[in-house]
């Protein structure tokens, strides 16, 4: 299972479901400290902001970073559950999901795109995110289109959790 979640609630979220693999999402603007949960081996740390474009005091996600979180997207390969979180838990951590669901599904953008607004009716996936996944992927913007696509949201979450499963 992929679980999204935000800083607030991490915690609570890696006791109750224990997860083998970890991506933290934090920024200089965030003024968090990291969170020490995770083994090393299977804890992977992103220092990007949540920013569509650079601006002074802050790190825009760039490409080197989206293939680092790539590499380690594919080096968990579905093996145990991975909880993704980021400071809101709505923006850099849903992209990251989506881009986790879209490479143990390949070709199922616009499905996983989907649950993920299904599941989370609070995800705005990062567009500078999917953008250089969708490139490093070789998506040909499907990956962008999908998340374009996702629908308005229908009702709001009770809580900031987001869970989506292995296989779409």
């Amino acid at each position: 299972m992929i679980y999204v979640t935000s800083y607030w609630e991490l915690e609570e979220h890696a006791c109750r479901f224990a997860p083998e693999w970890i991506i933290s999402i934090l920024g200089p603007a965030d003024k968090l400290p990291w969170p020490d949960i995770g083994d090393h081996e299977t804890r992977l740390r992103l220092e990007c902001d949540d920013i569509q474009v650079q601006c002074a005091g802050f790190v825009l996600p760039t490409a080197v970073q989206i293939e680092t979180l790539i590499s380690f997207l594919k080096r968990w390969n579905g093996d145990g559950s991975l909880m993704i979180h980021c400071k809101a838990g709505s923006s850099r951590s849903p992209a990251t999901a989506l881009i986790a669901a879209c490479i143990l599904n390949p070709g199922k953008e616009k499905e996983a795109a989907l649950l993920l607004r299904q599941n989370g009716p609070q995800a705005r996936p990062s567009s500078v995110f999917l953008r250089h996944a969708d490139a490093l992927l070789g998506c040909g913007g499907n990956l962008i289109a999908a998340a374009h696509a996702m629908p308005a949201p229908d009702h709001i979450a009770d809580n900031d959790l987001i869970s989506l499963p292995l296989k779409i």
